[in-house]
């Protein structure tokens, strides 16, 4: 799912990216395009391990406010420091782009489970679908399937 999001927003975040003062190469959106949705899956990933799965069941709770999140902050500023040394993007423009694209591919991802129906759970496990082979889904089985009701199961 955040692949296919990601993918229909491209066009908007290509808009961004490379027109203002706060721009990039067109040449190196692609890569920050792909580093955002890495950088988002690997945190939740990792808040997955870490046991933190009411902290990202509460980040899809308020759309309005989900970049003062302490997930999302987290992102953003993971996002902002791969941005600069994975692409020699210099620190003030990466943490605006950063501060931009994090919370508008999240609110599309929110939006989008919100037209489809989907609720939380539910939008966790799409989330973790995006992992290729499942890792999300094995880790939530292994450590929260009791909490999630057997919904993994």
């Amino acid at each position: 799912m955040l692949e296919q999001i990601i993918a229909s927003l491209k066009g908007e975040l290509l808009q961004k990216f490379t027109k203002g003062e706060q721009s990039i190469p067109e040449d190196k959106v692609d890569d920050a395009v792909g580093l955002a949705k890495d950088n988002m899956l690997e945190t939740v990933k990792d808040e997955v391990q870490r046991g933190n799965l009411n902290g990202l069941l509460d980040l899809f709770k308020d759309k309005q406010n989900v970049a003062s999140h302490p997930i999302v902050t987290n992102m953003i500023m993971k996002y902002a420091g791969d941005l600069g040394a994975k692409l020699g993007i210099p620190p003030n423009m990466a943490t605006t782009i950063a501060n931009f694209a994090i919370p508008f591919i999240l609110k599309k991802i929110m939006g989008k489970a919100e037209e489809q129906g989907v609720d939380q759970n539910a939008l966790m496990g799409m989330l973790g679908g995006s992992m290729g082979g499942g890792d999300m889904g094995n880790l939530m089985k292994g450590k929260f399937g009791d909490a999630l009701g057997g919904f993994l199961k």
